[in-house]
């Protein structure tokens, strides 16, 4: 946000899959990221890392359904620096930083092809999906360079769970098919959230393309 933030993160995954059959799939890795913000309105930034263990799954229960599932609890460790202009002079506040991220992910999804709708072409699917995001956030107490505690402008705990239903559509082109575009509109409802001040908007919609190989 120009004038106030300038922020940036990076997010890595690192992780084994394996598929038993074509029908079922594990996957265990790692989550690794890095945030930094610069803060604009003070002199001011602030540094985090962050690591924790990532397990994916998913079953295809018939030709058109699958089940998927995402779960995943990062550590966060860094520090917050502030300087602050006083009637005396210049003051550095400093603070560690120290939370854990907890993320579930459970979704069922929709499939169809030629073989479902006769009218499609050969290399199109179409489909839909239905999903519930939850995370959850827990900050340790903490105490900055001042002595003072610091509060949270949430508390030590956030949560925020969303619904999530939505439409895609996708093709397969190329030599041998190996390029999938796709787009698909999304719309989330939120259903639990304690970070709802100042914004209180529950409902939004999502459109996003992409290409795979």
């Amino acid at each position: 946000e120009p004038g106030k933030l300038n922020s940036i993160n990076q997010r890595y995954d690192l992780g084994l899959l394996y598929a038993p059959s074509q029908q079922t799939y594990l996957g265990i890795g790692l989550a690794i990221e890095q945030t930094r913000a610069d803060l604009k309105y003070v002199e001011g930034n602030t540094s985090v890392n962050a690591i924790g263990p990532r397990l994916d799954a998913g079953v295809q229960l018939s030709p058109i359904l699958a089940l998927g599932l995402r779960l995943e609890e990062v550590t966060f460790t860094g520090d917050n620096k502030v300087m602050v202009s006083t009637m005396t002079g210049i003051m550095n506040i400093a603070r560690q930083l120290d939370y854990q991220r907890r993320y579930l992910q459970t979704e069922a999804i929709i499939r169809l092809t030629r073989t479902q709708l006769s009218f499609l072409p050969a290399n199109m699917q179409v489909g839909g999906m239905a999903a519930w995001h939850y995370l959850d956030l827990r900050y340790e107490s903490q105490r900055n360079s001042l002595g003072q505690t610091v509060v949270e402008p949430f508390g030590n705990r956030e949560r925020l769970g969303v619904f999530r239903t939505g439409v895609f559509v996708s093709a397969n082109i190329g030599n041998n098919g190996l390029w999938n575009p796709y787009s698909e509109l999304l719309l989330d409802r939120e259903t639990d959230n304690n970070m709802t001040a100042p914004l209180d908007d529950r409902t939004s919609a999502l459109w996003r393309v992409g290409l795979a190989r």
